[in-house]
C-alpha cells in the first residue's frame, strides 16, 4: 500500500446510543464490586462434541447476580422488547432462554452473524444477555456464540454493559459499520474548519446521527501530542457546529500544549498534519476491574477508553479521561493494563490504577469505526483497524507479493552495517537499539537478499548478501585451522561457526557457542547467493559446510544442535528446529551439485521423526479449547518448532526423488500446522486476524506466522505436483498468511506514528500492537514471499504474473524502498477498501 505519510493529526468522532448517552449524562451509579478475583468460573474442563459442551455449560453456570448499573439497563432493554438469554438464569425477571428455542441455538453455533440478529427481532428481542462463562465451551473462533461470549467481532450486536458473569448486548436492526464516504466527509469538514475556511465553502455534513460524542488527536511524526473531546446531538445543523467547537478546542489545545515545544502554528504545519477520525459505535460501562479481569476481556488495539470519576465535592473538577483503542497499537503497548495507565497518566491523574479502588469512576470500553487520510495535508480517506490500514485477501497478487519482497529486500539494505552486520533488532516507538547479537539470525539475510535479486536484479542485494557472508567468515572454523580452546574441533573436511569467538566472550558475555543451525543456514544463504550470481567461487567452502551438516547427524537419525564440550550450558540443550534446517540444507546441496546422495540422510530422519512427531501430535488436551489450550505447552513448543522446516525439507526430498514418505510426511506436518493454530477465513475470531496464528494468550497474533507460512508455502510447492487435488488447502493458507504478513510489514501509510519511518519500511513486526523489529522476523517474512512466488512458479496450473525483474527503472516495493527512483502518481488502494 504505498501511501505517503509525513505529519497526522487525528481525530475521534464517537456515535452512541440514545441510553447510553443518557447514563453518561446523569449521576454514575457506584458498581457493586465485591472483592476481586473471589469468583470462580464454571464450566470448565469439559469435553465433547460443541453441541454437548454448550448444553453442559447451560447445566453448569449458576444464576446471575447483578449490580443495580447492569439492572437498570436491563429494565431499560425489557421496556423496548423481550430479552434472551443464552446461559444466563436472571433471578426475577421474565427471559426467553435459547435453551427453548432450537433454530436460534443452531445459528448462534453457526458464523452467520445478520441471520442470528433477525432472528431475534423476529421475536421482539430488543436484550440479549450472554455468560461470559460460555467461553470455557466454546472455542475462540469464527461461530456467533463464541464471538458473543468472548465480545470478539462483532456488527449485529451492540455492547451495553460489562458485569461480572455476563455480557449485556442490544441487537441492533443495522450493521455497524460506517461508511468510508461518511468517514471521508468528516475528515474533509474538520480539515476546512481548522484552515479557518469562510463558511460558504465548508463541506456539508450529509450525515446526521443522533447523539455524537467527538475526540479530537493531534500527532506530527510519532506519538500522539494532544487529544480533545466533545459531545451532543449531531442532528442537521447541530453536527456543523458539533464539528465547529472541535476544531476550536484542537487549535486552542496545539497552541497551548503542542506550540510551546517550537512546532510552529497549526495553521502553518497543515501540509505536515494528518487527521484521523473515529466514529464509537459501541460503549459499555465495565464492573469486573483487576488486572486478571481486564485481561480476559480487553481486546488489545481494538478496546478504548473512557473514563471518569465524578466530583467529590461542589466546586471540584470532574475528572475525565478517553483515549482509542488504536493508540495501544501506536505506543507498542502489550497489555490492557499499560494502556490504561497511560491513559489515566496523559489526563493527570495521580494515582497509577485508579479504576481498582475508587467506587466514584465510571469505566467504559469503547470500539470505534476508524478513517485516516491516507496523505499529509488531505487525501482520501482510508478505514483502520487497530490503527492499521485493511488488507483485503485481494492484496495478494504475485505483482504485489514481488513488491513486498523488494521492501524487505531494501530493509535488509538499510539496516546493513560497514562490517556486514545487520542492525539487529529495533524498537520504533522509542526509537531503542539492541547491544544483542545472533548469528543464525544474521545470515537469514544472505538468503533472502539473494532470493530478492531473482525478482528483481539489482546487485546490490547481491553484494548485500556477499557482505554477510564475509561477516559470518569471521567466525568460520575450518578442520585445517589450528585447534584452540575446549570447544570440539571439527571434524576433517569440514566446516563450522564459532559465535563469539573467544576472544569475543568477555565482550558479548556469552559463552562461545558452535551451533549446528549456522551453518545449516548458512548454506542456505550460500546457495542462494551461488544460484542467484551463477558464481562457483564458493563451492569448496559449501562442501565442506554440508560435509559438516552430515557429521552432526546421530545414529537415530536425529541432529546434534550443539557441538560443544562436556560442562557447557548448551551440552544437553535440545532444539527442534535444528533437525528440518539440517535436512533441507543437504536437500538444497544435493540439487546445487547435482549430487543424490547428500539426501541419504533422509532415510533416517524420517524414520525417527515420523513417530517422534506423531507421538506429541497425539497429546491433545481433551478439555483444552482452541487455540489457547489445545496442547500443553512443552508439546506445543516441541511440534510448533518442528513442524516447518521439516515441511521444507521433506518438499526438497520430494523435488529430487519423488519420494511417496518424504511428501506425505511434509503434508501431513503442515496439515497439522493449519488445523491447530491458523487463524483461517473460515474460522477467525476477528478479519484483521484472518491468515495469522496464535501464540500465546497475551499476544495478538504474531510473525511466528512467518515460520508456519514457510512450511506451508513449501506444501503448497510439493502438493501442486505430488497432489493437485490436495494443493489448495495450502495455497489458501499461505495466501491468508500472506494478506497478514501485509498488515505486519511497515509501509510510509502505517508508519505514521513512528518519528523514523524509514528504519523500519518493509521490516516486520513482532505483533499487531507490539512493533519491535528483528532480523529473523523479516528473514521467515520474506522466505515466505519468495517460497510463494516459486511455488506459483513451479505449479503447472499457474502462470505466474510479476513485474520484469531486469526493468531496475520501474518503482517497485513500497513507497521510497527503492534509492533514485521517482514515485510520483496516484495513490493506490486496495479496491475493496476504497469501496466501501
Amino acid at each position: 500500500m504505498n501511501w505517503r505519510t509525513q505529519v497526522p493529526l487525528g481525530i475521534v468522532i464517537a456515535v452512541t446510543s440514545l441510553s447510553i448517552a443518557w447514563t453518561w449524562i446523569r449521576p454514575i451509579p457506584e458498581l457493586d464490586r465485591g472483592p476481586e478475583n473471589t469468583r470462580v468460573p464454571q464450566c470448565q474442563n469439559l469435553e465433547g462434541a460443541l453441541t454437548d459442551r454448550v448444553h453442559a455449560c447451560y447445566a453448569d453456570a449458576e444464576p446471575v447476580g447483578m449490580s443495580r448499573a447492569a439492572q437498570e439497563l436491563v429494565e431499560r432493554l425489557k421496556r423496548s422488547g423481550a430479552l434472551f438469554t443464552v446461559g444466563a438464569t436472571l433471578p426475577g425477571i421474565e427471559t426467553l432462554d435459547i435453551r427453548d428455542h432450537a433454530a436460534i441455538e443452531e445459528a448462534m453455533l453457526g458464523t452467520d452473524e445478520e441471520a442470528v440478529s433477525k432472528a431475534l427481532r423476529d421475536l421482539g428481542v430488543r436484550g440479549l444477555i450472554v455468560h461470559r462463562d460460555l467461553t470455557g465451551a466454546v472455542d475462540r473462533d469464527r461461530i456467533v456464540l463464541a464471538r458473543l461470549a468472548h465480545h470478539s467481532h462483532l456488527e449485529w450486536f451492540e455492547l451495553r454493559h460489562v458485569a461480572a458473569d455476563v455480557f449485556i448486548y442490544s441487537v441492533r436492526t443495522s450493521p455497524a459499520q460506517v461508511p468510508l464516504k461518511t468517514g471521508d466527509r468528516l475528515l474533509k469538514g474538520l480539515r476546512q474548519r481548522i484552515e479557518g475556511r469562510p463558511r460558504a465553502s465548508i463541506l456539508r455534513q450529509t450525515w446526521s446521527p443522533a447523539d455524537v460524542s467527538l475526540m479530537g488527536t493531534l500527532r506530527l511524526q510519532g506519538k500522539l501530542l494532544a487529544i480533545r473531546h466533545i459531545s451532543g446531538n449531531g442532528s442537521g445543523s447541530r453536527m456543523e457546529r458539533l464539528l465547529d467547537q472541535l476544531a476550536d478546542k484542537l487549535v486552542r489545545e496545539w497552541e497551548r500544549k503542542v506550540e510551546p515545544h517550537g512546532h510552529g502554528v497549526l495553521r502553518e504545519r497543515l501540509d505536515d498534519v494528518r487527521l484521523e477520525v473515529h466514529v464509537v459505535m459501541e460503549r459499555a460501562p465495565v464492573e469486573p476491574r483487576s488486572r486478571d479481569e481486564l485481561f480476559d476481556l480487553w481486546e488489545q488495539g481494538v478496546d478504548g477508553v473512557m473514563f471518569r470519576q465524578r466530583r467529590s465535592k461542589q466546586n471540584e473538577d470532574e475528572k475525565f479521561t478517553y483515549l482509542p483503542g488504536s493508540e495501544l497499537v501506536t505506543n507498542s503497548f502489550g497489555s490492557a493494563d499499560r494502556f490504561l495507565r497511560h491513559a489515566v497518566k496523559m489526563f493527570g491523574w495521580h494515582d497509577v490504577r485508579p479504576w481498582e479502588k475508587d467506587p466514584k469512576t465510571r469505566l467504559d470500553l469503547i470500539r470505534t469505526s476508524h478513517f485516516m487520510e491516507s496523505e499529509a495535508g488531505g487525501g482520501p480517506a482510508v478505514r483502520l483497524v487497530r490503527g492499521l490500514p485493511e488488507v483485503p485477501m485481494d492484496w495478494v497478487t504475485d505483482q504485489n507479493v514481488q513488491d513486498m519482497l523488494v521492501s524487505g529486500g531494501e530493509w535488509w539494505l538499510h539496516e546493513l552495517q560497514d562490517d556486514g552486520s545487520f542492525e539487529y533488532k529495533y524498537w520504533p516507538v522509542q526509537n531503542r537499539r539492541s547491544t544483542e547479537y545472533n548469528e543464525v539470525r544474521h545470515i537469514l539475510g544472505a538468503r533472502d537478499l539473494a532470493d530478492t535479486y531473482r525478482y528483481r536484479n539489482d546487485p546490490r542485494y547481491l553484494e548485500g548478501s556477499k557482505a554477510s557472508m564475509d561477516w559470518l567468515m569471521g567466525f568460520a572454523i575450518d578442520a585445517d585451522d589450528s585447534a584452540e580452546g575446549p570447544l570440539p574441533h571439527p571434524p576433517p573436511d569440514t566446516m563450522l561457526f564459532r559465535y563469539p569467538s573467544y576472544a569475543l566472550e568477555q565482550k558479548l558475555q556469552k559463552r562461545a557457542n558452535q551451533k549446528l543451525g549456522t551453518v545449516a543456514v548458512g548454506l542456505l544463504g550460500w546457495i542462494a547467493w551461488a544460484d542467484a550470481s551463477g558464481s562457483h567461487a564458493e563451492d569448496q567452502r559449501i562442501r565442506r559446510m554440508a560435509n559438516y551438516v552430515k557429521s552432526q547427524q546421530e545414529p537415530d537419525g536425529g541432529f546434534k544442535a550443539y557441538n560443544v564440550q562436556s560442562g557447557h550450558s548448551y551440552r544437553r540443550q535440545k532444539n527442534d528446529i535444528v533437525p528440518g534446517e539440517a535436512m533441507l540444507a543437504l536437500g538444497m546441496v544435493a540439487e546445487y551439485f547435482d549430487e543424490p546422495g547428500w539426501i541419504d540422510a533422509y532415510d533416517k530422519f524420517i524414520a525417527y521423526y515420523t513417530p517422534w512427531f506423531r507421538k506429541r501430535a497425539e497429546r491433545k488436551v481433551p478439555t483444552g479449547r482452541w487455540p489457547h489450550a489445545t496442547y500443553r505447552n512443552q508439546d506445543r513448543l516441541d511440534l510448533v518448532q518442528f513442524g516447518p522446516w521439516s515441511v521444507m525439507a521433506a518438499k526438497q526430498v520430494y523435488r529430487l526423488t519423488e519420494r511417496q514418505d518424504a511428501a506425505e510426511f511434509g503434508l501431513e506436518v503442515a496439515d497439522w500446522m493449519i488445523d491447530n493454530y491458523q487463524w483461517s477465513g473460515e474460522r477467525s475470531p476477528w478479519p484483521d486476524y484472518v491468515g495469522g496464528y496464535y501464540k500465546l494468550p497475551n499476544e495478538l497474533p504474531a510473525m511466528q506466522t512467518f515460520c508456519y507460512s514457510e512450511g506451508t508455502a513449501a506444501a503448497y510447492t510439493l502438493a501442486s505436483r505430488y497432489a493437485p487435488e490436495r494443493k489448495g488447502k495450502y495455497e489458501r493458507s499461505t495466501a491468508e498468511a500472506i494478506r497478514f504478513l501485509e498488515v505486519m510489514q511497515f509501509d510510509d501509510l502505517d508508519s505514521y506514528y513512528l518519528s523514523r519511518p524509514d528504519k523500519v519500511r518493509g521490516g516486520v513486526k513482532y505483533t499487531m500492537s507490539l512493533n519491535k523489529v528483528r532480523t529473523d522476523y523479516v528473514g521467515h517474512g520474506l522466505s515466505t514471499l519468495s517460497q510463494w512466488l516459486d511455488a506459483r512458479d513451479y505449479d503447472p496450473a499457474v502462470e505466474l504474473d510479476i513485474h520484469d525483474p531486469s526493468d531496475l527503472s520501474r518503482p517497485a516495493g513500497s513507497h521510497q524502498s527503492v534509492p533514485d527512483l521517482d514515485y510520483a502518481g496516484p495513490l493506490r488502494i486496495p479496491s475493496e477498501v476504497a469501496q466501501r
